[in-house]
């Protein structure tokens, strides 16, 4: 490892339907109703593509279950137990105990 990889530390997003604002901890059981908008999460779920993210968000529930709400990708930063997401790709997608928003990653997009 080198100087020059701090300057550039791997960036984390989390996409949802939920309006969050920065330094807002999301944690195991205490997301919103979990992303997809049913109960308690076991993990959060996070990935470094932030294309991927959007994916996620479009297809997230929003609170009280609105597929209307906005999709939003955050810039995230895990807290507690990092690691990958056994249920998909290696090197992409992640889950952790906890994250904290760093914030918005771009605009939310409404249809």
């Amino acid at each position: 490892m080198s100087a020059a990889d701090h300057l550039n530390p791997q960036q984390f997003y989390h996409g949802t339907r939920y309006k969050f604002t920065p330094g807002t901890e999301l944690s195991t059981g205490a997301a919103p109703r979990g992303n997809q908008g049913y109960g308690a999460t076991d993990k959060v779920y996070y990935t470094s593509d932030r294309r991927l993210a959007m994916d996620y968000a479009l297809n997230a529930y929003g609170p009280k279950g609105n597929t209307d709400a906005p999709a939003r990708v955050y810039q995230v930063n895990p807290m507690a137990g990092h690691e990958p997401d056994p249920n998909e790709d290696p090197g992409t997608s992640f889950r952790a105990d906890s994250v904290r928003v760093v914030r918005q990653s771009g605009k939310p997009i409404s249809f």
